[in-house]
């Protein structure tokens, strides 16, 4: 993806960080890893392992054994004026630090311009006690614990590309849940209240096809 210099775009770089544009509604919780009850999976079958390319931002999906990573790339020039009146972003042995929380990009001096590559990574699944993988309905179900619950991407082919999506939803989407799974914890009070969900997998069945499953992002392999 290719950044253009301005200051607005530095801007948005620093109050929204890239990687997370994509961000849309909190992700359902469940009571336990989806389906309850399934067999927890060692390993990725085969045909899943290797290196995709996405669709829509040229990323880089990593898929292992046991791992899935994703990796993003972002090069550009920024003015060197523009550098100078940030707050806190400094120009130290060749890397560009505080423009992004937790990394330091690397530059080149070009003219008047500083021309970077940042490739920064993210370890989005890997199995283990909290991070739970399980197989149903044609698709992989990618089980993370946070705090005492459990969210839940899935992971699937169609028509040989490769789709990862989110359970997620906003009050509209949770009251929807709530018509098709029926055990449901309510959690929180006032505006922070939210539910917990505990389907049957008939129940699961309706929840990962209605309006809950996000958009999914889509890859194809290298």
């Amino acid at each position: 993806m290719k950044l253009h210099s301005n200051k607005l775009l530095l801007i948005l770089f620093l109050l929204i960080g890239i990687r997370y544009l994509i961000s849309c509604d909190p992700e359902l919780r469940f009571e336990a890893a989806q389906p309850e009850s399934g067999k927890n999976r060692s390993s990725f079958k085969k045909k899943y392992l290797g290196n995709y390319v996405g669709l829509t931002d040229s990323s880089i999906l990593s898929i292992s054994s046991t791992t899935i990573k994703q990796e993003w790339q972002y090069d550009g020039k920024i003015a060197k004026t523009d550098v100078d009146t940030m707050k806190d972003v400094q120009l130290v042995n060749g890397y560009i630090l505080g423009l992004t929380e937790g990394d330091s990009i690397p530059y080149t001096v070009v003219g008047d311009s500083i021309s970077y590559q940042w490739r920064p990574k993210e370890t989005l699944f890997s199995i283990s006690e909290h991070q739970v993988l399980r197989h149903y309905k044609g698709m992989y179900f990618l089980n993370s614990k946070i705090d005492d619950y459990w969210v839940v991407k899935l992971l699937k082919f169609n028509k040989g590309i490769l789709e990862l999506t989110n359970i997620e939803g906003g009050k509209e989407e949770i009251a929807k849940v709530r018509e098709l799974a029926k055990n449901a914890m309510k959690i929180g009070e006032g505006g922070d209240t939210t539910y917990v969900f505990n389907p049957t997998r008939k129940e699961l069945s309706a929840i990962i096809t209605s309006e809950v499953v996000s958009k999914a992002s889509l890859f194809r392999k290298r």
